[in-house]
């Protein structure tokens, strides 16, 4: 015992050297890695949402296009993507959830469409499609609030946002309503809670064309290029509110 006390003795100095020399090391590292936590925490947040597969359809673009986005950073800004359900009695309440969550900056539903190309809808109306939905329910009510607002308007500068994805090579148009099915649901209640909760947030429903699957080439390039213009759109969504402050 007396030996091993010795010896032990002995090394303190030393040990006691080593710790004044790596503590300084160990300090900033342990300070830059809480910073860079702190930085990440305190991002301003895009919030992008896409749609499940329904009916038939064994993939939904919209998501397939948005998941890519999770996750990532525009400038100063990091892109949180949201899957949605396509579900009349659960898909509102998610998206007015997410919204509480994360206090987007932006808010950017995306959905599958009909058409061939990109189309930036310019509002949402408060009517209900009698439709079913994945679990095979059917509405019956005639409005998504009874007492909301008719509709409501993007104020997002769509033309600004046309012209980029057509410089870009990336076919787009403007569209009115976002149907009578889930998209314009979630958009609806996108609009009415921003307008309750956070007034200044910027929103605006995308619809993406339809893809059959993953796998091929073909599909790949499409959704390749849903993504490319889903980034033109979060950059210049963000720019927008730049100029607005």
């Amino acid at each position: 015992m007396r030996i091993f006390t010795t010896k032990l003795a002995s090394r303190l100095p030393r040990f006691f050297f080593l710790f004044l020399l790596l503590f300084p090391l160990l300090a900033c590292r342990s300070l830059s890695i809480t910073a860079l936590r702190f930085h990440h925490r305190h991002h301003a947040i895009i919030l992008l949402t896409g749609f499940e597969p329904f009916g038939r359809n064994k993939v939904n673009s919209s998501w397939e296009a948005v998941r890519q986005l999770d996750g990532t950073d525009i400038g100063d800004d990091h892109i949180v993507a949201v899957l949605l359900p396509v579900t009349w009695r659960q898909a509102g309440k998610m998206m007015r959830d997410a919204i509480d969550r994360y206090r987007p900056i932006a808010v950017i539903n995306v959905g599958q469409g009909n058409w061939r190309g990109v189309e930036l809808v310019t509002g949402a109306f408060n009517t209900v499609g009698h439709i079913p939905d994945n679990e095979g329910f059917r509405p019956t009510e005639t409005y998504i609030s009874e007492h909301g607002a008719f509709s409501f308007t993007t104020t997002v500068r769509i033309d600004d946002i046309l012209k980029l994805l057509t410089d870009a090579k990336i076919e787009a148009r403007t569209g009115k309503t976002s149907g009578n099915y889930l998209c314009n649901f979630v958009n609806y209640h996108s609009y009415e809670h921003l307008a309750r909760v956070a007034p200044q947030t910027l929103t605006v429903f995308i619809h993406v064309p339809g893809i059959a699957t993953t796998t091929t080439d073909d599909d790949q390039k499409k959704i390749k290029q849903l993504v490319e213009a889903l980034q033109i759109i979060s950059r210049a969504v963000a720019g927008m509110i730049e100029t607005n402050k």
